[in-house]
């Protein structure tokens, strides 16, 4: 028979408040403690965090995870807690746990959204419960949620310049920002840029800033920014909404240069399963010189989760394009290029090129295309 005690012992620093009163060594043996919170983060990711001490424990304290009926995770107790040391002297210097659960599957295997936490005793005693909380508990606004906006999203053909700021009053120096398109993940990044003005407004550390570019389809778009919770907060945080709309390739300018991306083919190369290459081939002229053209193409890796696959690649054109000489003789016999991209993980590969203008004119962008490695 497994005999359980239940006590939460709520502390507080920044997890609750501290009681000036001294803990004794329960003569019972058995542990004490604390379910402190447990928090949201992204990817249906839940960090559970707080304490327990055995006055008699002779190896490491173990705390068991439940939802419902479930058993989910086993935490170690090994995180530094100087609040607890300070009201329990006798219990050991490192009385926290803090440990991520991933609920991914959804929680209807459990049949419960409430996770409750277990001190494994040791020696004398029994264990000990230290707390329940309900994973989706009612809507209220929590003071270490995270928060944030965005400041200005500013579209070129293309592209989407998105810059603000983010931060979490309760958790890491640096908070995780996700970028969705219509609902697809596009990128994650942590938002680490100086942001003075934030820092005197806010009272949030010094660098709370972002600013980051994603490619646009022609089209109507929904580009929503989320902040993810570090700390103790109940939530992620939604910085905002724009919506936007790409028109796609305009027609050029008299002295604007001329060309297309036509194609974008993907290359066996490389260690199977570790990354793969793309081409990008296509033409391009400029009405104002004979010389070859700068091309630049930018790629991105999505979902580009985690912060990885964003690149720029510059090449000049130079490879016989016969076929467009013979519709544009100014374009001259070499007005090709073929430039190539790294992928390495599986998912969709964009990528979006411009030439750059010699002369009168502006640069002129020459499309987007995209590609799927399974």
């Amino acid at each position: 028979m497994v005999i359980v005690t239940v006590l939460g012992l709520a502390l507080v620093g920044l997890i609750g408040t501290a009681s000036a009163a001294t803990i004794p060594a329960p003569a019972s043996g058995s542990p004490v403690g604390a379910l402190d919170a447990i928090s949201p983060n992204f990817d249906d990711v839940w960090t559970v965090r707080g304490w327990a001490a055995d006055p008699d424990a002779t190896a490491r304290l173990n705390v068991h995870i439940y939802v419902g009926s479930t058993p989910v995770a086993i935490a170690v107790v090994n995180r530094p807690r100087p609040d607890v040391a300070v009201v329990a002297p006798w219990a050991a210097a490192n009385a926290g746990f803090e440990h991520p659960i991933s609920f991914a599957g959804g929680l209807q295997r459990y049949g419960s959204d409430q996770l409750c936490a277990y001190a494994y005793n040791q020696n004398r005693g029994s264990s000990t419960l230290l707390g329940c909380r309900r994973l989706f508990p009612p809507a209220s606004a929590s003071p270490y949620n995270p928060v944030g906006h965005v400041d200005s999203a500013v579209p070129a053909q293309g592209l989407l310049r998105l810059r603000g700021w983010a931060g979490d009053p309760g958790g890491a120096v640096s908070t995780r920002v996700r970028v969705y398109d219509n609902g697809f993940p596009m990128t994650q990044l942590s938002a680490n840029q100086p942001r003075p003005d934030v820092q005197v407004v806010t009272g949030l550390g010094p660098n709370t800033g972002f600013d980051v570019t994603i490619p646009l389809y022609p089209g109507s778009h929904q580009v929503c920014l989320y902040a993810e919770n570090t700390g103790l907060g109940t939530s992620n945080a939604t910085l905002g909404c724009v919506s936007r709309t790409d028109p796609g390739k305009v027609a050029p300018g008299p002295n604007d240069p001329r060309g297309d991306l036509s194609t974008l083919r993907r290359d066996v190369c490389c260690i199977p399963g570790t990354s793969t290459m793309y081409h990008a081939t296509g033409w391009a002229f400029d009405p104002d010189s004979s010389a070859p053209v700068q091309i630049v193409e930018r790629y991105w890796q999505l979902p580009n989760i985690p912060e990885e696959g964003i690149g720029q690649i510059d090449r000049a054109t130079g490879l016989p394009r016969p076929d467009v000489q013979a519709a544009f003789p100014a374009a001259g016999p070499n007005a090709g290029f073929d430039i190539d991209a790294f992928a390495s993980h599986p998912g969709y590969v964009v990528v979006c090129v411009w030439a750059k203008n010699v002369g009168p004119g502006t640069d002129r962008f020459l499309g987007c295309s995209w590609g799927v490695w399974a």
